[in-house]
């Protein structure tokens, strides 16, 4: 790989931040991801994911893939990471159940999340129909 996994998430955050969307450069971008995805920290791979659910480019392959990989490690996401890890994957059209499963890890980290991940999170549980009670309750906690 040209890019390590490290430099290639920081990369694609750069893009995504600045709204700069290179189709050539994001067929190659994914295309190493997906092979590469295992080699993402839960907090790289979230962030690249984040990236490329900012820049509306995504495929089937891309969010299986990091689908799988990130909820083997769903435990070890920093709570941001997860929180976008979670937005990704509802704007991507993850399959539902794979943004439950993320959820319900979210739900039982509620102490470790800002107000700003609660928001993200139920966003995410609507956008993928997902039901998330205990998710809800915590943003309703929060917002007292």
């Amino acid at each position: 790989e040209i890019l390590h996994a490290h430099e290639l998430s920081r990369t694609l955050w750069g893009l995504a931040s600045v709204r700069h969307r290179d189709d050539r450069f994001l067929h190659a971008a994914m295309t190493a991801a997906v092979r590469m995805i295992d080699n993402f920290t839960p907090a790289e791979l979230a962030t690249a994911m984040w990236s490329f659910a900012t820049l509306g480019y995504g495929t089937t392959s891309l969010v299986e893939r990091a689908g799988r990989s990130g909820l083997a490690r769903r435990a070890q996401f920093p709570p941001q990471a997860l929180a976008n890890m979670v937005w990704a994957l509802a704007v991507l059209a993850a399959p539902a159940g794979v943004v439950r499963s993320f959820l319900e890890s979210a739900e039982d980290r509620v102490g470790e999340l800002s107000g700003s991940d609660l928001m993200t999170l139920a966003w995410a549980a609507n956008k993928a129909q997902v039901s998330a009670p205990a998710l809800v309750n915590a943003v309703m906690a929060k917002a007292r």
